[in-house]
């Protein structure tokens, strides 16, 4: 591996566009990717998932629409390689929200396959998620995704009376997904969008009443400057449906679940000698915790010793996967 002068390139937009029902969500990011292909006459594809809402602008804006049914980011992703495919130059996905909705509850099903193990059966939804992201990534294009957000009220004072304010937080979506994001635009009740994030370092902090059509000029004219081409990797594969024999399936083969655990405890004491290996064990399964979204073992820091190790894993079984991370 050698270092290169660092140049920058032409880039695609990855987007995401987060707020309370009845924000401008879906309008904003309508009139945003309108701007963006104003002048280069490209073309522009919603994935909708809200119920047919991105059409009720087609007389307003020029774009072609795929309305899902299935929520599952197997579906999401196949759809997202077919816009691809059709050489869509921005895709907005309408909402994000909606596959995790769908993983939050594959996951709560996937936990019998681990003795009623919430966590462990992440190992399970992670891959799937992150396939979903690596879809979003990998586009050929510039890409605007909404997400719903978590609502909460408060009461403001208005001419000396109290009026309840609806107020969004944060979004609907997995920890940590606004960092795979060029650009994170909070919408307002009143339609004012707060730059929580901007790569661009033009926008940053800002807030923009009413995004549309001069802010997607703004956006592309930015991603256009550059010595070379967007750097494009491979289309993620679309990941195999999940069966419904599969979504149920209890604990696999004991043996197999043994032989994994086996393993990973020779590879700790192999690697880190019997004195570190339970400390580093600790603090792998607590990152891991992290990623999945769930809170550690509570008796995960009861472990003392390497010895400790089988039993602890007989439990936890899903923490075998280590093994191969």
């Amino acid at each position: 591996m050698s270092f290169v002068k660092a140049q920058r390139n032409k880039a695609f937009l990855r987007a995401a566009i987060f707020g309370p029902s009845g924000s401008g969500k879906t309008y904003s990011a309508l009139r945003i990717a309108s701007g963006m292909v104003k002048e280069t006459g490209g073309k522009v594809a919603v994935i909708d998932t809200e119920r047919g809402s991105a059409s009720l602008y087609g007389a307003e804006f020029d774009f072609d629409v795929a309305t899902l049914q299935d929520f599952s980011p197997q579906q999401y992703v196949q759809t997202i390689n077919e816009a691809a495919k059709a050489g869509y130059d921005v895709l907005i996905i309408d909402s994000l929200s909606h596959a995790w909705a769908w993983i939050l509850d594959f996951v709560d099903k996937r936990k019998s396959k681990y003795g009623g193990n919430k966590w462990s059966a992440w190992s399970d939804g992670t891959p799937i998620h992150d396939a979903l992201v690596q879809s979003i990534l990998t586009y050929p294009g510039h890409v605007i995704a909404t997400m719903r957000s978590k609502t909460q009220w408060e009461v403001q004072q208005e001419n000396g009376r109290s009026k309840p304010q609806r107020i969004g937080t944060s979004p609907i979506q997995r920890d940590g997904t606004e960092y795979e994001f060029s650009l994170v635009l909070s919408m307002s009740p009143d339609h004012v969008c707060e730059v929580a994030k901007d790569r661009t370092h033009k926008f940053q902090d800002k807030m923009i009443e009413k995004p549309g059509e001069q802010f997607g000029k703004e956006l592309i004219d930015w991603l256009n400057e550059g010595e070379g081409d967007p750097v494009v990797e491979q289309p993620a594969s679309t990941p195999a449906p999940i069966t419904p024999e599969e979504n149920n399936t209890h604990a696999g083969d004991a043996k197999e679940l043994e032989f994994r655990r086996k393993a990973l405890r020779k590879m700790l004491v192999n690697q880190h000698g019997k004195e570190h290996a339970i400390e580093v064990f600790k603090e792998t399964a607590k990152k891991y915790s992290m990623d999945y979204g769930q809170p550690a073992p509570k008796d995960l820091d009861a472990l003392n010793s390497v010895d400790e190790l089988d039993e602890f894993l007989s439990v936890y079984n899903g923490l075998y996967e280590m093994e191969g991370k």
